[in-house]
């Protein structure tokens, strides 16, 4: 996620996300090296969001049996 766009993806793309009930939406914020996880769609908004950095590891809502080493994205 560009630095520029950082209120564009939380404020306006991830609502748009929640109300087609996508299960899952990360904004990868490449400057601080973290990943925001927003899970469980309601509404226009999701119910959780969660940030994931170095050493945390990401199960897919839809795969939990398949993870991914923030580490690794960057």
């Amino acid at each position: 996620m560009a630095h520029t766009s950082q209120r564009k993806d939380r404020v306006l793309k991830a609502p748009l996300y929640a109300e087609c009930n996508v299960p899952e939406y990360w904004l990868v914020d490449v400057p601080s090296r973290v990943v925001e996880v927003y899970t469980a769609p309601a509404g226009s908004s999701y119910a959780s969001v969660v940030r994931r950095g170095a050493g945390d590891r990401i199960a897919l809502v839809d795969f939990p049996d398949v993870s991914i080493a923030v580490d690794e994205l960057f």
